[in-house]
């Protein structure tokens, strides 16, 4: 019995490779369980894809999870298993193709009609595929090797599209073809925008102490009331979110109507809390505020746009301004949180003195 517990579980209390991998193949156990009790249906082959495929999305993201994970908790053990996991999503993905192949039998022309046909997601799903297979080809050291590490590394980076086209493929099959709220996408979209995040805005330098003379020094010194401006505005847009969220529906069911009202709910709370990472941080002079904030703002503007995606009302106009007003709005505050160094550069009792 020790010797079973030791092959799973580490002496620090870790699991091990063997544990992660048979904790990721659950649900093929469970796949299994169901052909084995004939539970899968009239049509099995569609039961099949469709219970895989999202398995297959939920390993991509848990793929792109682990490097933020490890960051963050110190704990650099699970970078070892990253791979497990990307081979487990390719496995995934593998087997709800080859059940929609099937599901088909091998009909071609009424798969190509199929692939070509208008906002389907056949045609993402496939391409979303086709970037997977070289990254599940590239998957061992001997890749590494022969690429070169940065080469390698500029490679997987395909993991992004991919995982982006998996969660639209998912999403347009919920939607339009089982015709549901795909609530389980929109927040898989989410978690996608917040790792692509945290991976572009690595590099942002964090908020650092300037003395005198250097805050006199820099470009952005007298424009620091721009960041009350900043808090002001935030502050409103919170008061309008909690507004929409809790106050009186009339205005939002006239814009989107009784049975989309809660998605913008949603949207909003989310949108809400993304603003509050800035408000937080920045009175605190938080180091970490500028990729936090900059990160929070790109997520909130995932929301909203992911969030009027699903309306059924699906207004176009309506949906260029929000882009266009969220966009704005995070791109002025990457500017000035990315270039101004520190909150207090313009305020002398706040800045270091001169030694």
């Amino acid at each position: 019995m020790n010797g079973l517990v030791g092959t799973l579980i580490k002496s620090n209390g870790r699991p091990t490779g063997r544990l992660l991998f048979w904790i990721s193949a659950l649900p093929l156990l469970w796949l299994a369980v169901m052909i084995l009790y004939g539970d899968l249906g009239e049509d099995p082959e569609k039961t099949v894809s469709e219970f895989v495929g999202p398995w297959a999305v939920r390993f991509l993201l848990l793929t792109l999870a682990i490097t933020p994970l490890a960051e963050l908790t110190h704990q650099h053990w699970l970078i070892k298993n990253r791979r497990m996991f990307a081979l487990y999503a390719f496995f995934y993905a593998t087997l709800h193709l080859c059940a929609y192949l099937t599901d088909f039998q091998l009909a071609w022309s009424k798969m190509w009609a199929d692939f070509m046909g208008e906002r389907n997601p056949i045609t993402v799903g496939i391409l979303s595929f086709i970037l997977m297979i070289p990254l599940a080809a590239t998957s061992n050291r001997d890749a590494i090797r022969k690429f070169g590490a940065r080469s390698w590394k500029r490679l997987h980076w395909l993991t992004y599209p991919a995982a982006g086209l998996a969660v639209y493929h998912a999403y347009l099959m919920v939607r339009y073809i089982k015709e549901e709220t795909p609530w389980q996408e929109y927040a898989s979209a989410i978690i996608l925008t917040a790792l692509l995040c945290y991976r572009l805005f690595a590099n942002i330098p964090k908020w650092t102490p300037l003395s005198e003379a250097d805050a006199k020094a820099h470009p952005l010194y007298g424009f620091g009331g721009w960041l009350y401006a900043f808090y002001g505005y935030l502050c409103l847009r919170l008061l309008l979110n909690l507004n929409n969220i809790f106050g009186p529906p009339i205005g939002m069911i006239g814009m989107y109507g009784d049975d989309q009202y809660t998605i913008m709910q949603f949207a909003m709370g989310i949108q809400m809390l993304c603003f509050m990472v800035f408000l937080v941080l920045a009175p605190t002079q938080h180091p970490a505020t500028p990729k936090a904030t900059i990160t929070a703002l790109c997520i909130g503007v995932a929301a909203m746009i992911s969030g009027m995606a699903m309306l059924e009302n699906f207004d176009p106009q309506r949906f260029g301004a929000v882009i266009i007003h969220h966009g704005l709005t995070a791109l002025f505050y990457a500017l000035y949180l990315t270039k101004s160094k520190r909150v207090n550069i313009t305020y002398h009792q706040r800045i270091a003195p001169e030694t």
